[in-house]
């Protein structure tokens, strides 16, 4: 077996972060077979977070998608994969990683999938603060259905059912966004 404490001890670590990678991956695909996952990601995430500023842009948002799909994954299980898979939002987006190119928006498919997280754990104030600081992130073309989208969550959230409600009927909103 795989000992990743002698292993640390043992490899020397070079300018492209291996070991570290090495690790990074090694706790991924331990998570799927362990029966401690969150233990295993929390690890995995840890080491990320750490040397997150020497990778590149696209090694970052590579392994953000792997980590994040893994605790969105395992969602249903328990609340505290949804908290890791929110912090992470926070972590990646803060550092204005949006996609693997800084050329790139952010994939209106990934904003949604952040928005139920964010809908999810956030009051309206937040969820608010969350959908102005990141909407103008996605792609020109769905920005428009993105806001209406967020706009109508957000005033679900509010309990303002007919806003919600004019919110989703604009446009072609819907089949954007699903």
């Amino acid at each position: 077996t795989f000992d990743p404490g002698l292993f640390e001890d043992v490899c020397v670590e070079d300018s492209f972060e291996t070991k570290n990678l090495i690790l990074i991956y090694y706790y991924i695909l331990k998570s799927r077979f362990s029966e401690d996952v969150l233990h295993c990601l929390t690890a995995a995430e840890d080491i990320y977070r750490k040397i997150f500023p020497k990778l590149s842009q696209s090694t970052q948002w590579d392994i953000f998608i792997i980590l994040y799909n893994r605790l969105f994954g395992s969602i249903t299980s328990d609340i505290k994969y949804l908290v890791r898979a929110n912090d992470l939002i926070d972590f990646v987006w803060s550092n204005d990683v949006f996609s693997h190119n800084k050329r790139l928006k952010l994939d209106f498919r990934g904003f949604l999938s952040a928005l139920s997280i964010k809908f999810s754990l956030l009051d309206a104030d937040s969820f608010r603060l969350f959908i102005e600081q990141y909407s103008d992130k996605v792609d020109n073309k769905y920005i428009e259905s993105i806001r209406d989208y967020s706009n109508a969550l957000l005033c679900f959230k509010e309990r303002s059912f007919d806003k919600c409600l004019q919110n989703l009927s604009r446009k072609d909103i819907l089949e954007t966004v699903s």
